[in-house]
């Protein structure tokens, strides 16, 4: 099974880029990721929404308390910003999974079965259209979040 990785770019940003450029390196990166995490928190809590009217009440697991807002190492390592929505958990397999616990919602490694279905079971995707949906807002959001991080600063 394939990861899904969706990318987009943000253009029109040139003034916006100007004023950050004149930020010292650690409030470039703490501004940026501020706003980016606020922006991405638009796609977390739609596929919170979306989950949690299709979980299934007789199980004890939730797999909408499971799903955050992450950095990822990935952009780090980078030397950017990389902002990711996810289930907590939820890329360990059952082979070998010990842990009697993965966060708030339980054990929720069943998660991309619901997502991506099976050969059992249909698929009732949650966390691809709440960033297909929220792509407008999120860019949105994240211009909007950066203009008042850059306004706060006083660049």
């Amino acid at each position: 099974m394939a990861d899904i990785d969706i990318q987009f770019k943000i253009e029109g940003l040139d003034g916006v880029i100007d004023r950050i450029s004149r930020l010292q390196d650690r409030f470039q990166k703490s501004s940026v990721r501020k706003a980016a995490r606020r922006a991405m928190n638009l796609v977390r809590d739609s596929a919170r929404a979306k989950v949690s009217r299709i979980d299934d009440p007789a199980t004890a697991a939730e797999i909408w308390k499971n799903i955050i807002t992450q950095e990822s190492r990935r952009g780090r390592q980078q030397g950017g910003i990389m902002m990711r929505v996810g289930v907590r958990g939820g890329s360990i397999t059952r082979k070998g999974f010990k842990r009697t616990s993965g966060g708030p919602g339980g054990i929720t490694v069943h998660w991309r079965h619901v997502e991506l279905g099976n050969e059992r079971t249909r698929a009732q995707p949650f966390m691809r259209p709440a960033l297909a949906e929220n792509t407008g807002a999120v860019t949105d959001t994240m211009v909007e979040e950066l203009k008042l991080e850059l306004d706060k600063r006083g660049v």
